[in-house]
């Protein structure tokens, strides 16, 4: 990606939505341009340029093709429309504190009884955008409104709250969620000869080409204007005054149209073409189909200041193939999918299902930047609206006080309830039966089906007869601990009806965090005093270090005896640790890296790895012996804490911990100096995990990601924001796994998924009473339902883009026999090498494959 205007240019960094050095090589999916900063050139003159080269070839393109994913679904973000209309749940007038003026607000509540507990989910409706928030309580206990808004982040609410109960109020608050995006959109569609330049070179092409015609049709239905009844993009219907046909299509639920230049009015006497200008200049996206890829385009010579993104489409040679470039204003936050490299499709199809997931996430990224003009026009739209919802409905009307007999006052609630969930369901029984739900899939075309999703889970067994508290990968198989002690799963072959496993430690240790470290050949664990103390601060707690092979070679389940030589000292009353899982290497011994850190209270215990074998020579064993470092003290108990792996060699290696007062301080490894990392929140900060990932080019950078409350920030070492945005939670998840390009936070009932481009939202998996265990050689995490727990794994590779989720099936397929408990997933994908002719060819050319010795196709069953 590079960022172009007339006279500069600008560099390039190493990721999405990244704020840090720049970087010579590509990462594995995409990066970003920094802002230009010479101050002569307005940030609104300045473009950024897509063009493939970002993304690295390594990406497998199958992967990148079959998963080209929208951004903030409506599906998954309209939480109004999809759970709380037509259901019983309550409405309020609400006013934060917190400025000089209260802010009017309003809240919306709908709760749900799922055995023991309450379900709780609410809407905070701000001028800013709404914010949702998914919690529990325990059943029986009331549900105060007040706590519900201060669990937002806001604090308590300035005034008392009153409940709307007119049922009318649905209709308001949905419309108040159709204007915080888009509920239709409109594309330019401009078609440009060779050598044509200037916009009133493109916009006065009278007629169409015969293969730009082919290309605007594969867009959408060429439809007749007049008379047409659906959403027409602000086209006349009427008296023909903007053309006789437009393109249409429905796409998620969305009608789109496209400003098509040649079939908009074309005036002889016009050298600018206003009539058409007046409609395409006038779209947020504009499609510029260039005829000739040589041509070259100038987004400073297209005069429009509302136009933001601009999408290049060229044919490519005689391939029958296109080529795409993409230039977006500086001011637009990244979005996705990053353009495949080369940046080639082999056929209109797989054209328009790029094409239009790009400009649907480029017109929200834009309308929620900022810095544009649309961030102030939707704040004072969505503010305007939430105060004539509180005038509309006023103390006299939201407050109902019953008279009579307590049986009239009970029939009456009764009566407004019905009425009110009757109120709600025609609403939304009217969107349904137009089309314009916005949890709709309807499309026009149906090209727009997706492959297996890359955080599709692998269903490992289905009847886990213990339920894990903790685990981690091991060689390609999965430990884990429960009441029965700690167990190897073998998870590549089972017998049927059984998954077949090895325990390792009997259950005279309460094992209640493992993980197995291959590089150093050690395992390392940590006890409770019973399993069910997995929150416990501690009591009865010690680390244990123990050499695999020590388990290689034991032909019985160790106990609490056998495994006391490896406690390490002084780490009793241990609550918490946290490993390096760089390789060992006689480098790292030498600089004195910590290996493992063991926090005890305030206090954290760092050790160095001393390997048996550093060379690594065959036939002299793993493992090696833990040697205490240093020992520091934080100013507060330590809630979570991770460790600095590979690449410490530029600023040194850092210990992150998270503390019981709110918050993150740094601790340098070599020095023991102690930094804070300042957070944004305004309410109490309740950490809950911190993680030190490293950059995909440059493993010697470090990002430091912090989760709390609902919320993720990124910090360097510097302790500044290397991020430009936060990603926010529905719900306060109880872990967060991150694989690149994605952030997985787990919920009690949910994993959300975040696109790490730009933090937004792209699947809620319902994954019940879920427990996350390992983020190591991908994501393994447990579900409990009725008592069945199910152990999965999500693919690492498929989510970092190495490779498909089906590829990964067809790897990780065990050797079954039947009635085996083992979940298959089947996948309809099939999956078509590209042609010969076209750059994905000559890219398979270039690095030695030969194509003759490739099928021209294969598919997954």
């Amino acid at each position: 990606m590079t960022t172009a205007t007339a006279s500069a240019t600008n560099g390039l960094s190493h990721d999405f939505g990244r704020l840090a050095t720049t970087h010579e090589e590509s990462p594995p999916v995409a990066r970003k341009t920094r802002y230009n900063k010479d101050d002569s050139i307005s940030a609104e003159q300045v473009f950024r340029i897509e063009d493939g080269s970002e993304t690295s070839q390594a990406v497998d393109r199958a992967a990148l093709m079959g998963n080209i994913l929208l951004e903030n679904p409506e599906i998954e973000t309209r939480w109004y429309f999809k759970f709380f209309l037509g259901q019983t749940h309550k409405n309020y007038v609400v006013f934060l504190s917190g400025t000089e003026v209260p802010e009017a607000a309003l809240l919306s509540v709908l709760t749900e009884d799922e055995g023991s507990e309450v379900s709780v989910r609410a809407i905070l409706w701000r001028k800013g955008g709404s914010e949702r928030l998914l919690t529990r309580t325990p059943k029986g206990k009331p549900v105060d409104p007040k706590k519900i808004v201060a669990e937002f982040g806001h604090g308590a609410p300035d005034r008392r709250l009153l409940e709307i109960k007119d049922a009318i109020c649905q209709n308001d608050l949905l419309v108040l969620e159709e204007q915080e995006g888009f509920v239709h959109c409109k594309f330019g569609v401009l078609y440009g000869k060779k050598g044509q330049i200037t916009d009133d070179d493109m916009f006065s092409n009278e007629k169409s080409s015969a293969e730009f015609e082919r290309f605007y049709r594969a867009l959408g239905d060429v439809k007749k204007l007049k008379g047409f009844s659906g959403f027409r993009g602000g086209l006349d219907v009427n008296n023909g005054s903007t053309g006789d046909e437009f393109v249409h299509t429905t796409e998620f639920g969305k009608e789109i149209v496209f400003h098509v230049s040649t079939l908009l009015p074309y005036n002889k006497l016009n050298r600018q073409q206003l009539e058409r200008k007046r409609h395409i200049g006038n779209d947020i996206c504009v499609i510029i189909y260039q005829e000739d890829a040589d041509t070259d385009f100038h987004p400073d010579l297209i005069r429009s200041k509302y136009t933001h993104i601009y999408v290049i489409v060229s044919p490519y040679g005689d391939s029958g193939g296109y080529t795409m470039k993409v230039y977006t204003k500086n001011t637009v936050p990244e979005y996705g999918p990053p353009l495949p490299n080369p940046s080639y499709f082999e056929n209109l199809d797989e054209l328009r299902h790029f094409l239009i997931v790009k400009l649907l996430n480029g017109e929200k990224s834009t309308l929620r930047s900022s810095t544009s003009s649309f961030a102030m026009k939707k704040s004072r739209t969505l503010e305007a609206l939430i105060i004539s919802t509180h005038e509309k409905f006023d103390r006299k009307r939201t407050v109902t006080r019953g008279h009579g007999s307590p049986q009239r006052v009970r029939n009456s609630r009764r009566t407004q309830v019905e009425d009110f969930r009757s109120k709600g369901q025609s609403i939304k029984m009217t969107k349904i039966a137009s089309g314009s739900a916005p949890t709709s899939k309807r499309t026009t075309l149906g090209s727009m089906e997706q492959g297996v999703e890359p955080w599709t889970p692998i269903c490992i067994t289905s009847k886990l007869m213990q339920n894990v508290v903790a685990g981690d990968a091991w060689d390609g198989d999965f430990v884990g601990s429960s009441s029965f002690g700690l167990s190897r799963f073998n998870v590549q072959q089972h017998a049927s009806g059984s998954l077949e496993s090895r325990l390792l430690i009997d259950q005279s240790l309460s094992i209640v965090q493992v993980n197995c470290d291959e590089g150093s050949g050690m395992m390392f664990f940590r006890t409770a005093g019973s399993i069910d103390e997995l929150e416990d601060s501690g009591r009865g707690g010690n680390v244990y270090a123990t050499p695999l092979d020590d388990f290689y070679h034991r032909e019985t389940a160790a106990n609490k005896k056998l495994m006391k030589k490896y406690i390490l000292p002084n780490t009793k009353g241990a609550h918490l640790y946290a490993i390096n899982n760089a390789a060992a290497s006689t480098a790292n011994m030498l600089q004195k890296n910590c290996k493992l850190a063991v926090a005890v209270g305030k206090k954290v215990k760092a050790f160095r790895f001393v390997p048996k074998n550093p060379a690594r020579v065959p036939g002299m064993g793993t493992g090696g012996s833990l040697v205490p470092l240093h020992e520091f003290q934080c100013s507060d108990y330590i809630e979570t804490m991770s460790i600095g792996g590979r690449g410490v060699a530029k600023s040194g290696q850092y210990i992150c911990c998270g503390l019981r007062s709110g918050e993150f301080v740094l601790i340098h490894v070599a020095t023991g100096a102690i930094t804070p990392l300042p957070l944004a929140a305004r309410a109490a900060v309740e950490p809950i995990m911190c993680l030190q990932v490293a950059d995909p080019i440059d493993e010697a950078q470090q990002e430091y990601v912090l989760c709390y409350n609902k919320t993720v920030e990124f910090k360097h070492a510097n302790a500044h924001n290397s991020r430009q945005y936060n990603v926010n939670w529905s719900s306060r998840p109880h872990a967060i796994a991150y694989i690149y390009p994605y952030l997985l936070g787990f919920m009690p009932n949910a994993i959300e998924v975040v696109t790490m481009i730009n933090g937004s939202l792209v699947k809620t998996l319902v994954m019940v009473r879920c427990r996350f265990l390992s983020n190591k050689d991908g994501v393994y995490f447990t579900t409990n339902l009725d008592g069945q727990t199910m152990l999965y794994k999500m693919s690492e590779d498929a989510l970092s883009g190495k490779s498909s989720v089906e590829r990964e099936m067809g790897e990780l397929q065990p050797q079954v026999a039947p009635g085996n408990v083992f979940v298959r997933r089947l996948s309809k994908t099939q999956v078509t090498l590209p042609l010969k002719s076209s750059p994905l060819a000559e890219k398979k050319r270039s690095i030695g494959e030969n194509e003759d010795d490739i099928p021209d196709g294969f598919g997954f069953k």
